[in-house]
Parts: C-alpha cells; structure tokens; sequence
C-alpha cells in the first residue's frame, strides 16, 4: 500500500511539474511576442517618418522645379491629386479667416 501511495505522490508530482514547464513554456513565449511587438510597432513608427521626411523632400524639389518627375504618369497624378487638395485646402483656410475678420 504504502508503494502504491508513493507511486500515485510521485506521477501527480510529475504531472504538476510538466504543468508548470508548460505554463512557463508559454509566459515566455508571450513575453517574447510582446517584446517582438514592441520592436516592429517602433519600426514602423520610424518608417513612417522617414517617409514624411521623403516626401516633403519631393515637395520642396517639385517647388523648385515644377518638371520634376513629370516624366513618370503616376507621379503627375499624384501631384495633380495634391494639387486639388491644396486648392480646396487654401479655399477653406481663406474663409475661416475671413470668418474670423468678420467676429
């Protein structure tokens, strides 16, 4: 009996440790993730500045010479895309002020 009772001690106190390297398996893992998470949100927080960065570059060359990249189609819709928009852009600005003269 008292073998028995050993034995019986013995694999719950096996299974309780294969639970606990499994839970400890997986904290890890999870904090890994985290961590993995962190570095890529940074990443792309740090590329999409640079790509501000670039294309405030290609505005102020395109401001300087209006023919720049004419030569690429996509490029000169896009332009012309953020031409409309700078357009509308200055049309509400020029009525907020003129709303503010008017207070």
């Amino acid at each position: 009996m008292k073998k028995k009772w050993r034995d019986e001690i013995e694999r719950i106190g096996d299974t309780f440790a294969e639970c606990v390297e499994d839970v400890i398996d997986l904290a890890s893992g999870s904090a890994t993730g985290v961590v993995l998470g962190y570095h890529i949100h940074k990443i792309d927080r740090k590329t999409r500045k640079v790509a501000s960065r670039i294309g405030k570059r290609v505005m102020e060359m395109r401001r300087n010479n209006p023919d720049l990249l004419s030569y690429d189609t996509k490029m000169r819709a896009l332009f012309t895309d953020l031409d409309v928009l700078q357009g509308d852009r200055d049309k509400y600005v020029k009525e907020r002020e003129e709303i503010a003269k008017r207070r």
